[in-house]
């Protein structure tokens, strides 16, 4: 009996000698039961404070609401598992059950050893549920606070490829929703930068065909956010279809990235650097030897370009740190500020007569 202790029973069933003989034998294995002669007085019960463990449900009523559209109603209010019953078992009669959520259909008439074991059953069935529908909410969470994407990649022989499992925070690396990719995965690879598509498509045969660990930093467009560095890893495993499964996590490393390169621009620009071939003190001639070194470590480190186009917005200036009165500024820098770049010299002052005076101390200071 433990496992029905304190477990209360809505029992709605027109008939008043069934209704009592089904309580007693319900009353008798520890339930506590609640009747109902009618679909409209079910619902008086549960609208109230009342909230029963599970619904046994007879399905023809009478008059008015019929079992099936009480059983609908009540659902409405409250998520609980129903049972049907019924003196019929005619195909017609079952099947104005199927478009409800339901936990078993029980003819009258069963021995009531066969009767108790059918609730049993449902209160068995609707626990597993319960379990399950807590566990898929607990993970859907930890997904959610995971500051990435965790899924399921997975290629076939033929080529085809999808992500049968992916987090929700796939929106936020490729801007597709997870029932976009769950069949094709070309949604997601339509984001990745041409420049990259080639080296990320070769980097996954590599891993599928040694089933080594696939890891790769790499480039995406994104429609609303432009764009964005992602790094993913993930492990494969072979599947008896042939076709390989990846188990992995892709996240955003846009500003990490960002740093690196300007790590490199650091690492690049030595002393030495500010020699170059010019050495006058006037800075429309020191423009000429500032250029030149951007270019040449553009060339030496291209992720250097990188770097600057994803850091500016439209105008680029490069500045002597070791000589502040030399600067250079490409023409979109003064034709965004409304100037004709022959109007203007390289040098420093130009800008700083721009800029209101109570604002010039942050500027300079930023």
């Amino acid at each position: 009996m433990s496992d029905v202790k304190n477990k209360s029973i809505l029992l709605v069933e027109d008939d008043g000698l069934i209704a009592l003989a089904t309580r007693r034998i319900l009353e008798s294995a520890g339930y506590e039961v609640t009747v109902a002669h009618t679909g409209e007085k079910a619902l008086e019960v549960v609208s109230g404070s009342f909230v029963p463990d599970l619904v046994l449900m007879d399905i023809d009523l009478g008059r008015g609401m019929d079992g099936t559209e009480t059983a609908q109603r009540i659902l409405e209010l409250h998520v609980r598992p129903v049972v049907f019953l019924s003196s019929h078992a005619e195909p017609e009669i079952v099947a104005r059950t199927e478009t409800i959520t339901s936990y078993g259909y029980i003819q009258k008439g069963l021995p009531d050893t066969i009767f108790l074991t059918s609730i049993r059953v449902a209160f068995h069935l609707w626990d597993a549920h319960r379990r399950v529908v807590e566990s898929e909410s607990l993970q859907t969470r930890l997904f959610e606070q995971v500051p990435g994407a965790i899924y399921q990649f997975q290629y076939f022989p033929d080529g085809t490829s999808r992500f049968p499992m992916a987090s929700g925070n796939i929106r936020l690396v490729y801007e597709v929703t997870p029932e976009e990719v769950v069949d094709d995965a070309g949604p997601a690879f339509r984001r990745i930068h041409p420049d990259d598509f080639d080296l990320v498509v070769a980097s996954i045969v590599r891993s599928r065909d040694t089933l080594e660990d696939w890891e790769l930093d790499y480039r995406v467009v994104l429609p609303s956010r432009g764009e964005r560095w992602l790094r993913g890893r993930a492990r494969p495993e072979q599947l008896g279809d042939g076709s390989v499964l990846w188990h992995g996590y892709i996240s955003d490393v846009t500003e990490r990235k960002l740093a690196e390169l300007q790590l490199s621009v650091q690492h690049e620009i030595t002393p030495a650097d500010h020699t170059g071939g010019i050495t006058s003190d006037n800075p429309a001639a020191a423009a000429h030897y500032l250029e030149d070194e951007l270019h040449e470590l553009i060339q030496r480190a291209p992720a250097i370009f990188t770097f600057l186009r994803q850091g500016s917005l439209d105008g680029i200036w490069y500045w002597d740190l070791e000589k502040p009165d030399h600067e250079w500024m490409d023409n979109r820098f003064w034709e965004l500020l409304g100037y004709h770049p022959e109007t203007k010299q390289h040098d420093p002052a130009e800008w700083q007569n721009l800029i209101h005076p109570d604002d010039l101390q942050v500027a300079l200071k930023n």
